[in-house]
């Protein structure tokens, strides 16, 4: 399971081509434990066209795009 958590600060080590706003990522696994596989395919999806949507998407922007 992916997930994603903003707080302030956060973020703001990343340089402009990665940088999410104050985004961080993570992945977890079916227990819960900590999966530690690279996140770099959420910082580039989600920095993709949605700084008006503060880098998230919606159920229905991910549906629309799987149809």
């Amino acid at each position: 399971m992916n997930a994603q958590q903003r707080e302030r600060g956060w973020g703001e080590g990343y340089g402009p081509q990665k940088r999410n706003g104050e985004w961080e990522y993570a992945r977890f696994n079916g227990d819960g434990s900590r999966n530690n596989a690279p996140v770099e395919a959420c910082f580039t999806c989600h920095l993709q066209q949605r700084a008006q949507q503060d880098f998230t998407f919606a159920t229905w922007d991910y549906a629309q795009t799987r149809r």
